[in-house]
């Protein structure tokens, strides 16, 4: 990332110091993401959050479509074996995805 995410967070006055430094704990304890942290807390709301990752990543918001309703047909472009495991999930469709029927 280009800049901290927790740094961003109290410069941008998004959240108070106190309340990031207990997500970090949290995420210290439980694992994850500090955003992911964040989230569970109900200390930032959602879109809020995905404002300052874009700022604290330099990459684009993504499409709210996609985050709200994947595309149900995504899930034929990934092998089940292999997202199982890590819980991940394709959210576009992607036929020639070089991670179908990979072993």
């Amino acid at each position: 990332m280009s800049a901290r995410l927790s740094d961003l967070l109290v410069r941008d006055g998004a959240l108070p110091v106190e309340t990031v430094r207990v997500a970090l704990a949290r995420q210290i304890v439980y694992g994850g993401a500090l955003d992911t942290a964040l989230l569970e807390m109900n200390a930032l709301a959602e879109s809020a959050l995905w404002d300052e990752l874009s700022l604290a990543s330099g990459l684009p918001r993504p499409d709210p479509d996609l985050v709200r309703a994947p595309s149900p047909d995504a899930r034929h472009g990934f092998d089940e074996g292999l997202s199982q495991p890590s819980r991940n999930h394709p959210s576009i469709d992607s036929s020639d995805s070089p991670l179908k029927n990979r072993n």
